[in-house]
């Protein structure tokens, strides 16, 4: 018995001190916890559904925050948050702050202190009080002097101090760090430095600390084989974060003459012109020891397309690599990719389109006859399959990168919203498994027009102050007054993303077929968007 209580009391003294270390870790060192629990509001799943809003395509797409369903979505990412001053301030002045939206569904905004889509997204946590909204900083536009920030301890301070006022100001729930890119890369001018990749981290660090404990803080990281490891240090950056945002898109697109898949999930045969895949990402993420409910995974809403110089013999791959040599690019009405009104709304049966199934890569792509015209994409299909996989492997959950690409159809979002709810249904959190394809268990459901209800949201109680710049104002209280709405029902389909160069991997011979066969077959289709490039052969900017 003496014997049996000292052990007891070993085990009492060493659960405290590992108490003791955990809080200090979080509330002294402001080190993250291993995973926030999940929440049963909004698609009551235990993944993150997540979207990106992005400022500048309200002028070429005519995109505004009133038209996403919350119901479909856990987090909302705005973008984006110029910090290139050494403080955080709005990157467009009209759209994020003035721009009147009086006739919005989501009720006039014509006694509020600032307006513009900053002030929507807020109204729109009226409507759906279980949404997050995250403020994005950086992008491929804005990411000229992070280096130079995030290399001095002062400035790095500097930055997240203004910021987390920022978040505050304007009600956002948190803070992610888009950095375009460590160490080169990105839109010409950008300051950078080999120390970038740690150097992000002590800047995560800076915004850990600064940041209350109730609010989010991600990053945003792309990679292929060849970089990964001199563009990040991920395994650093894991304490500080509550999840990375893996962009596993833009593997392949129009700025190459050879055709081949952009977001696929499996590697695909070895005739394919990249080697790249999401599941060889994850698997590599994966390894670093990195929690897996802090890996979320970025997917296309968006495609790129090719003319094919000669029909092919065969609507089966490998061929059609062979024929796609030389073929010469389409471009979309988004930066030069293809989005859902183009994909779902001109890419349709009736118009002699047709889906093709890699089984080898687990990707889709379109075909249409009499133009010879080809689009990668992510098909609805292939969106199930992704959130299956997340599931299989425990990781946090999909971002649709982005918004834009499925704005008029919800087709991916309303397929990943319904497939999350099967396999990831709330308060379900598995670890690992061993990293193989399971095809999801759903059957496509057909494409149709999603009905929306009109949400009616009365004018806040509290006035707020309109900003430009940012450093210290004090928040602005994000609860609602008296609102209730309903949410848009929708039924299902696809989507696509954005940038990156290559990877190796396995290969295997593919057939084209459908999801469900072994034959290769052509497949109804219906399709969508984009918005970014990058590429192996060539360097690719990715715009977002």
């Amino acid at each position: 018995m003496i014997v049996a209580s000292k052990s007891l009391m070993r085990s009492c003294i060493r659960l405290f001190f590992l108490f003791v270390a955990a809080w200090i870790s979080q509330e002294i060192l402001g080190v993250q916890a291993v995973c926030r629990s999940c929440s049963s509001g909004g698609p009551k799943t235990g993944s993150i559904i997540m979207t990106e809003f992005i400022n500048w395509k309200y002028y070429t797409l005519g995109s505004v925050v009133s038209n996403i369903n919350g119901s479909l979505y856990t987090h909302i990412q705005f973008g984006y948050i110029k910090p290139s001053s050494g403080l955080c301030e709005v990157s467009d002045s009209w759209s994020d702050l003035s721009a009147p939206f009086s006739s919005s569904k989501l009720g006039s905004d014509s006694g509020d202190s600032y307006k513009g889509h900053i002030n929507q997204l807020r109204r729109l946590k009226l409507v759906y009080p279980h949404l997050k909204t995250i403020m994005s900083l950086g992008g491929y536009d804005h990411s000229v002097n992070l280096s130079l920030i995030a290399s001095d301890s002062t400035a790095r301070a500097r930055l997240a101090t203004s910021c987390v006022s920022f978040m505050q100001t304007y009600g956002f729930d948190g803070i992610n760090i888009n950095w375009e890119f460590p160490t080169g890369g990105g839109k010409s001018g950008n300051t950078a430095s080999a120390s970038d990749k740690d150097n992000f981290n002590l800047l995560l660090a800076s915004f850990r600390t600064a940041l209350p404990q109730s609010a989010s803080l991600s990053a945003s990281v792309i990679f292929s084989s060849s970089n990964m490891n001199t563009r990040y240090t991920l395994s650093g950056m894991a304490p500080y974060v509550d999840w990375i945002n893996i962009r596993g898109l833009s593997f392949w697109g129009g700025w190459s003459s050879v055709i081949g898949h952009s977001a696929n999930i499996n590697p695909p045969d070895s005739q394919s012109p990249h080697q790249r895949s999401v599941s060889a990402d994850l698997s590599t993420v994966s390894a670093l020891g990195i929690p897996p409910c802090k890996i979320l995974l970025s997917i296309p809403s968006y495609g790129f397309g090719w003319i094919l110089p000669s029909t092919p013999n065969s609507l089966t791959f490998p061929s059609l690599y062979a024929v796609g040599t030389a073929a010469s690019s389409m471009t979309g009405s988004d930066i030069g990719q293809y989005i859902d009104t183009e994909i779902y709304g001109s890419f349709t049966t009736q118009n002699g389109w047709a889906t093709l199934w890699d089984s080898t890569a687990k990707a889709s792509m379109l075909y249409q006859s009499s133009s010879k015209k080809v689009v990668t994409y992510d098909s609805v299909d292939a969106a199930l399959l992704k959130v299956q996989y997340i599931a299989d492997h425990g990781f946090g959950g999909i971002n649709i990168e982005d918004f834009h690409g499925d704005e008029h159809y919800n087709m991916l979002s309303t397929a990943i919203y319904k497939q999350s709810q099967k396999v990831t249904p709330c308060a379900s959190r598995t670890t690992t498994k061993k990293l193989t394809t399971k095809k999801p268990t759903t059957k496509k459901s057909a494409t149709k027009n999603p009905t929306t209800k009109k949400a009616t949201t009365k004018k806040p109680a509290t006035k707020k102050p309109t900003t430009k710049k940012v450093t210290t104002k004090k928040a602005i209280s994000n609860k609602a007054t008296t609102n209730k709405a309903t949410a848009k029902k929708t039924t299902t389909n696809k989507a696509t993303t954005k940038k990156t160069t290559t990877k190796k991997s396995a290969t295997k011979k593919a057939t084209t077929m459908k999801p469900a066969t072994k034959k290769s077959t052509i497949k109804k289709s219906a399709t969508k968007k984009a918005t970014t490039k990058k590429a192996t052969t060539k360097k690719a900017t990715t715009k977002k």
